[in-house]
């Protein structure tokens, strides 16, 4: 898993140097051609998808911004679970080594 930190407010872009390209396919998701740069579209897409997997109808998808988390997209929560949960702020987690897991140095 990679971590990055958000675009600073306001920012046009998240990585500014990194060349612009056409939005890939998403054929697991459904996702039509003119809605592929829709992050909202995407978003509802693969939480749609989950929830086929999984069986269930009822799930979220929240994103990591800033230390905050915000709920995104759901389906089938309820106004109390929501709105409770719109958004959360996260607090870091200390860093430590797995068991068996090598020492690396930065």
């Amino acid at each position: 898993m990679v971590r990055i930190a958000g675009p600073d407010a306001g920012a046009v872009q998240w990585f500014p140097r990194r060349p612009r390209v056409t939005a890939p396919a998403l054929p697991g998701l459904g996702v039509p051609a003119e809605k592929r740069s829709s992050h909202g579209a995407v978003l509802q897409a693969a939480l749609r998808r989950v929830l086929h997997i999984t069986e269930t109808g009822m799930g979220n998808v929240q994103l990591a911004e800033h230390g905050m988390l915000r709920l995104e997209k759901h389906t089938g929560l309820n106004r109390q679970f929501t709105d409770f949960f719109a958004s959360c702020r996260i607090r870091p987690l200390p860093a430590r080594r797995l068991p068996g897991s090598a020492s690396r140095s930065p």
